[in-house]
């Protein structure tokens, strides 16, 4: 019932204060073998924590859960997690870790491009701008941006020209935005002052 109901406020968009129980829901779980609902249940209260403020309790947590998950579309939610709240909290390092094994573990297109860039965009951020154009590059050079749909695609681009610019290629940066513009992604007239 607690995590039933707790999975209910989420999707409805309540607030999880009220759900104090969670963590003797996720404690009772574990105790019983039941890995699954222990994890679901730890992945709220890491949520809760997150927004919270407490990022470190947050990711403490589901660091500490990755050795017990049996499930893989937990274990893959759970690196999900991980990422998100390392590239908000402005853990790099961390991001770059669990971008690499999420691309490590997944074939689809459209989520090695995402998480080939989260590595990029890691680096970047930890002021590696020589080996974050490398990892943009290396997309470029395999065609996986070229060949997904154009929103997907010129997001890539958007990312891989803010990069060129605050590496020191500003004329690159513009060529390449020039490129989503006359390959027909949309963008209306915020987004075009925006990218100015």
């Amino acid at each position: 019932y607690i995590l039933t109901k707790a999975m209910t406020n989420l999707r409805i968009g309540r607030s999880l204060i009220t759900d104090t129980l969670l963590n003797d829901a996720a404690d009772y779980y574990i105790s019983v073998g039941d890995t699954a609902n222990w994890a679901l249940a730890s992945q709220m209260i890491s949520g809760y924590d997150f927004i919270t403020g407490n990022t470190a309790s947050s990711m403490q947590r589901l660091v500490n859960m990755l050795p017990r998950i049996k499930n893989p579309g937990l274990l893959w939610d759970t690196h999900k997690h991980i990422l998100e709240i390392a590239i908000n909290s402005g853990d790099y390092a961390e991001a770059y870790d669990h971008a690499d094994w999420l691309l490590t573990h997944t074939n689809v297109p459209e989520q090695k491009l995402k998480f080939s860039s989260a590595k990029g965009a890691a680096l970047y951020m930890q002021g590696d701008r020589t080996k974050a154009l490398v990892i943009y590059d290396s997309i470029i050079a395999t065609g996986a941006a070229r060949d997904l749909a154009p929103a997907i695609s010129s997001e890539f681009y958007g990312d891989y020209a803010e990069i060129l610019d605050g590496a020191g290629y500003p004329h690159k940066a513009i060529a390449v935005l020039d490129s989503i513009y006359q390959n027909g992604a949309p963008l209306n007239d915020v987004d075009r002052v925006g990218l100015l």
